[in-house]
């Protein structure tokens, strides 16, 4: 066994795996190191008894179909894998004292719903998603090469505002009814971090693909 490599990549989960293959598909020697006796990372599962337990992911966002395909099928149509993919119509359900929403998967659908049971947020919440686009223009432009800082002070200039501001101040500013900001920030706890400090920029690319293209499994 070799012991000089031009790739060590520690861990393997998902990112581990996706560099780890990208790096040997280039020819290059890799080595991939795993504590675990499984690789996979959150996307893993395991058994106690007659249980099984999902370690965190339960489904992806990104995926797509194959017409509208997003970077995560991309992904697994460059290494060569065949996924039976199951795309979801609904995003979540959120229940509490007051009210048990469920919210659908598709913006206009999304915002269509967040209408019904938030009267006067179908403005607010579009406008979300118009940013999340906006975010996702200037990230791939600023992935380009060397980007100019007139550029992204003029044509992406929302992206500038937003990447020094929290998910509520974003949403105020937007004068997004509470009620909708509730149901609104449910995906947040997908993340781990309050609204009141959560990044807005972070969070509206990550909501803008997983309900513009819908969770999978």
């Amino acid at each position: 066994m070799t012991k000089k490599y031009d790739v060590i990549v520690i861990g393997a989960g998902n990112a581990g795996l996706a560099a780890a293959a990208t790096a040997a598909a280039t020819g290059m020697k890799t080595l991939l190191i795993e504590k675990n006796v499984y690789p996979g990372g959150c996307a893993t599962s395991f058994r106690r008894g007659r249980f099984e337990f999902e370690t965190a992911l339960h489904e992806l966002a990104n995926v797509g179909t194959e017409e509208n395909p997003g970077t995560i099928r991309k992904i697994f149509s460059d290494f060569g894998i065949d996924v039976n993919w199951h795309i979801d119509d609904t995003a979540f359900r959120v229940i509490t004292e007051d009210y048990d929403v469920t919210m659908p998967a598709g913006v206009e659908k999304f915002c269509c719903e967040m209408e019904k049971n938030v009267p006067g947020s179908y403005d607010s919440v579009r406008a979300v998603f118009r940013l999340g686009k906006k975010a996702n223009e200037a990230f791939k432009y600023l992935s380009s090469g060397k980007p100019d800082p007139n550029v992204m002070m003029t044509k992406h200039r929302d992206f500038m505002i937003m990447a020094s501001h929290s998910v509520d101040t974003c949403l105020n500013a937007l004068n997004m009814p509470q009620r909708a900001q509730n149901i609104l920030n449910t995906y947040w706890s997908y993340i781990g971090a309050p609204s009141d400090r959560l990044d807005f920029l972070f969070y509206v690319i990550i909501l803008d693909k997983y309900i513009n293209l819908g969770p999978a499994m």
